[in-house]
């Protein structure tokens, strides 16, 4: 989308075809990146808007048309085989094939999104435009003040035509420039969540399940990385009091202690998420497995929670192979003719004198 007076432009690419639902939310996206929305938008005939022009009355989808009826803005299509009229897109979509995309590593589309909105603050809007001879970003700065407020869709919770967002893989969704950290593990690919606005806060919401993931202030800046506080971690208790909890499973005694502080001296960074593998290791488990694991990595000085929770896991297997052993030879029946019976036990002697040379002549 390009603003046809500052040329000020705004794009987002999508690995998959688009939709009538994700041209929607390209169009949202766009006017947050505006800070608004014009009055009137010029279209090609493109059957994500339109269904069929009959003389001159455009039929649109019904997605498409339902938007234009809540966000009242004018639609100017263009007529069928007429690139004059959308000269100035066809110039922007082609500046940001050769411009940005040309030879760029793609990895994933959030990054190449957020590669592609960095690009044009920096070169796209941000340079002498080659017919206007003027920087789009500083001519904006007048046509912002034209621009119509867009209709806020998040202010009820419960409004389920809220905008979808994608989680990035670094964990973070990026809203009006700004990304908002979401807790590790969130992400897994093709994760969408919607967001809800309150006031000068921010809910990100599972769009599966509707569960709120996460709650952040609402950043007025632009480029912010807005953090929670260690969201892989549990902090409502201290590292000392897991300390004394792992001390506590692994029998408090001089090796338990011994290998709990060699991890915390090694692993000083990740020392709680160290202690609570460990607890969760010998949940249920034998003390007599769980004192035999923790002399085995003192002994060898494996100073590790991963180590000894595979030291657990090999010896509970171990026991449980031995059981399976027992149960079949419990299993073998054995006639009652020979209960009792012993067997022969003879001397070595016998066995030697097999072995010597045979010298008897034997007749035919």
């Amino acid at each position: 989308m390009v603003l046809s007076h500052s040329r000020y432009k705004y794009a987002i690419w999508s690995d998959k075809p688009f939709t009538t639902q994700t041209f929607i939310d390209a169009h949202n996206k766009a006017f947050e990146y505006f800070g608004g929305m014009p009055v009137e938008i010029v279209y090609d005939q493109d059957k994500l808007a339109a269904v069929d022009e009959n003389y001159g009355d455009i039929i649109y989808t019904e997605g498409f048309q339902y938007f234009i009826d809540i966000m009242k803005f004018k639609v100017y299509m263009c007529r069928k085989g007429d690139p004059e009229t959308k000269g100035k897109v066809e110039a922007v979509v082609k500046y940001l094939k050769y411009g940005f995309a040309d030879h760029r590593t793609f990895y994933d589309i959030d990054s190449f999104n957020d590669d592609c909105i960095k690009w044009l603050e920096r070169t796209g809007n941000a340079k002498v435009h080659e017919v206007t001879k003027k920087i789009p970003a500083e001519v904006f700065e007048f046509e912002r003040q034209h621009l119509r407020p867009a209709p806020q869709i998040f202010d009820n919770t419960n409004n389920k035509d809220s905008l979808t967002y994608t989680v990035r893989k670094n964990n973070t969704v990026l809203y009006k420039q700004n990304r908002y950290q979401v807790p590790k593990g969130t992400y897994t690919p093709g994760k969408t969540v919607e967001l809800i606005l309150n006031g000068n806060e921010i809910d990100i919401v599972d769009a599966g399940t509707g569960e709120v993931i996460v709650h952040h202030k609402l950043s007025t800046k632009k480029g912010e990385l807005v953090k929670i506080s260690h969201p892989e971690r549990d902090r409502s208790k201290s590292i000392d009091e897991v300390y004394k909890r792992a001390l506590e499973v692994l029998g408090e005694d001089d090796n338990a202690r011994i290998l709990l502080d060699n991890i915390r001296k090694e692993k000083s960074r990740y020392a709680k998420d160290q202690f609570k593998l460990i607890i969760d290791a010998v949940e249920k488990v034998n003390s007599d497995i769980v004192k035999y694991a923790v002399n085995y990595c003192v002994n060898r000085e494996l100073w590790s929670a991963v180590l000894f929770k595979d030291t657990v896991e090999y010896l509970k297997l171990e026991i449980e192979n031995q059981k399976d052993r027992k149960n079949i030879l419990s299993q073998i029946s054995i006639s009652s003719k020979y209960y009792g019976v012993k067997p022969e036990i003879r001397s070595i002697n016998d066995y030697i004198n097999a072995l010597k040379e045979d010298n008897t002549k034997w007749k035919n």
